[in-house]
């Protein structure tokens, strides 16, 4: 569109927006000349090469325009009393709507030159990164330029223009535009805010989405046009999140906003039904529906919840972002229900997510077992749906033989948490088994006495009846969650300790300590293989890794374990383990081994020494029970210390000083045991670490 100024010029563009800026300050209504809305019409839509001084002053132009329509609305209205025509309105319809189409075109073009400024900017950085210089570029011939007009790029306050743009639309908004406007000419006028909105919303840098301010005034614009102006957003939505997938995340938090602050859940539904409804062929567009419903059902869940009859359709989708998107869904559902303690369809849902264990994708079965694991933090779960408690952990502990390493995995670490969060708490705080299945065999025995006895009473105790009952259930479910752990889920892990993959191998070694803490059966096995993994051959940081965890764990199990139960006697709350119960689980160790279990418990506690975890107060008692010849200590308790010590002064040989090398061989002469004397030999055997790393024999 040719304009009737130089927009090279800029003295002279700069006249000439003074010029207009005066004529439409005393009269905004002047805008309904056809050849002043023509010329600034023009004007606006070269913003992206005028100078940004002038692009301001525009905008100052234009949304003082608005405010004076506004302004001129409310002086025609008044209070309501005399009634207004149509023809009454005639002129302040017409120049509103010219006013905002000026708007709408202002803020595109603008929104545009923002965007490609962003795109220089990001090629200069990225041309200055590869090590060299960027050439400086030419410096422009020297002109007078108008005091004002010229702004750097980087100096331009694109982002407070945005503000100042959208809070004049929210006035124009809150006008009574179905009042007096047709249809067509509302559509029209709504329109133009809500073009300028999607300009906003659809910009890839999303500038205008990492300003909170200037997010609200959108989510508020928007929701303004939709509730009070009758806009239909759900076509624009479906756009956005076909063609924009980085929209997927906004577009779940504005229909949060129209739920929470509008009371609006009918576009939500009506989306959600049309998702249910559609089929997805193309990949992108399914990923962005599944990231907007992952986060629409963490937002929003029971209006998910109202619709996910309709997006269960989806399950059936060959996309497997979808599908795991609808167990998200279905999982976000679960957890509201739990909240409001309206669980009648609790069961049915959670049967989705066992269906989907078996789903042929990979990624689909691990979803599930994440929920699972999510779901478990639920308190009263086992308490209130046993029977879905118990098929869900059958189907992770069939899991942890997928043939996914990913799949295996989350399976362990959500058996780990069946393990952590198990709700057989009543008889006691260990899973040992020979103490539950006598409590179990005597409450069996009491259940089938009382029912004998109560086929001849004439009256029966209902309420010990009922307690029979619950502690029979309680005590065969328990059972039965052992049965289920020992025998189907600690064979497979204590196998999966030799995988090629560190996360699998560090996830396996955490299930074992936290069944050892439990004394769950079978927890032994486990450990005795993960002490193995010391001499571990893999690539260094495999093994770098795969030690560090052992030694937290062999930590964990048998020296923190001392500390958990000892008082706190430092004032600074450092650990303070029980000595005895220390040196009592280390002698322990050598029991009933076998050699290739001692040797790995060699290297294991050396390490422990070499890392402090093992002080010199445990040494110490480890001497003095070796020592011991005023009390009494068995032969075995001997053997262990004696063992125990050989490995610390392997891993330390300055531990055998000269006093200790005659304790050493006078319990050679003073015990004939040739288990003992091995064992004193093995101490002895420091003296050639000490050799070979150049320090003072004791003997000298």
């Amino acid at each position: 569109m040719d304009v009737d100024v130089d927009l090279s010029n800029l003295p002279a563009l700069s006249r000439w927006v003074d010029e207009y800026t005066d004529t439409l300050s005393g009269d905004a209504f002047a805008i309904l000349r056809d050849d002043l809305f023509a010329d600034l019409h023009g004007v606006i839509r070269a913003v992206g090469t005028i100078p940004l001084g002038i692009v301001n002053r525009l905008f100052d132009m234009v949304l003082s325009g608005l405010q004076a329509m506004v302004d001129a609305w409310d002086a025609h209205i008044g209070d309501g009393d005399v009634p207004l025509s149509q023809t009454d309105m005639e002129t302040p319809k017409r120049a509103l709507l010219r006013w905002l189409t000026l708007m709408q075109t202002l803020v595109v073009t603008a929104e545009h030159r923002s965007i490609h400024a962003q795109s220089l900017a990001t090629v200069a950085t990225a041309g200055t990164g590869t090590g060299g210089r960027a050439k400086k570029a030419p410096a422009a011939p020297a002109r007078k330029k108008a005091k004002g007009n010229v702004i750097a790029e980087q100096d331009w306050e694109w982002e407070s223009l945005k503000i100042r743009t959208l809070r004049a639309i929210l006035n124009v908004l809150e006008l009574p535009l179905a009042r007096f406007l047709t249809d067509a000419e509302r559509e029209e006028a709504v329109g133009t805010v809500t073009k300028s909105l999607n300009e906003l919303w659809q910009n890839k840098d999303r500038t205008s989405l990492k300003c909170a301010p200037l997010k609200r005034l959108m989510f508020e614009a928007s929701a303004t046009c939709i509730v009070s102006h009758g806009h239909d957003a759900q076509v624009t939505i479906e756009q956005n999140l076909k063609f924009f997938e980085f929209l997927a995340e906004p577009m779940a938090e504005f229909l949060h906003y129209l739920e929470s602050d509008r009371d609006v859940t009918k576009l939500t539904a009506d989306l959600l039904k049309t998702i249910g409804q559609t089929e997805y062929t193309d990949s992108s567009h399914a990923k962005s529906i599944a990231t907007f419903l992952t986060a629409l059902s963490d937002k929003c869940p029971k209006s998910v919840l109202r619709n996910l009859v309709y997006l269960k359709a989806q399950l059936d989708s060959p996309e497997y972002p979808l599908r795991s998107a609808i167990l998200q869904c279905v999982a976000a559902a679960i957890q509201h229900l739990f909240q409001t303690d309206e669980t009648d369809h609790v069961a049915s849902l959670i049967e989705v997510i066992e269906e989907r264990y078996r789903d042929v994708t990979a990624q689909t079965r691990k979803k599930a077992l994440q929920i699972t694991s999510e779901l478990l933090g639920y308190k009263y779960f086992y308490a209130k749906f046993p029977d879905p408690w118990f098929d869900l952990l059958r189907l992770a502990v069939s899991r942890i033989q997928d043939k996914n390493q990913p799949v295996r995995a989350s399976a362990i670490k959500t058996v780990t948490q069946f393990l952590h969060r198990h709700p057989f708490t009543l008889h006691g705080e260990t899973l040992a088994r020979a103490p539950i299945e006598a409590k179990a065999a005597e409450i069996r025995d009491q259940l089938k006495v009382f029912l004998d006895d109560a086929e001849h009473a004439d009256e029966v105790d209902a309420g010990q009846l009922s307690l029979l009952e619950a502690q029979h259930k309680y005590f065969t479910h328990l059972v039965q969650f052992l049965d289920q752990l020992e025998h189907q889920a600690i064979p497979y892990l204590a196998q999966l300790l030799a995988s090629k993959n560190k996360a699998e191998v560090i996830d396996t070694m955490d299930f074992f300590v936290e069944a050892h803490a439990l004394k769950l059966p079978g927890a032994a096995v486990g450990l005795s293989k993960m002490w193995h993994l010391v001499f571990n051959v893999r690539n260094s940081e495999h093994l770098k890794d795969i030690h560090a965890h052992l030694i937290a764990c062999f930590d964990a199990v048998y020296l923190s374990s001392a500390a958990a139960t000892a008082k706190q006697t430092a004032p600074t709350g450092l650990r303070q383990p029980d000595v005895n119960l220390v040196v009592r689980n280390l002698i322990t160790l050598t029991y009933d081994k076998t050699l290739a279990d001692l040797t790995c418990l060699d290297k294991i506690v050396g390490m422990c020494r070499q890392e402090r975890l093992i002080d010199d107060r445990a040494v110490t008692h480890l001497w003095t029970i070796f020592s011991a010849t005023k009390v009494p200590v068995p032969l075995k308790q001997r053997r262990g210390a004696t063992l125990v010590l050989s490995w610390l002064c392997h891993a330390e040989p300055a531990l055998l000083g000269a006093d200790q090398l005659m304790l050493v061989l006078r319990g050679l002469r003073a015990n004939r045991d040739l288990i003992f004397a091995r064992s004193c030999c093995q101490v002895l055997q420091s003296l050639q670490g000490r050799a070979a790393h150049g320090t003072t024999s004791c003997l000298t």
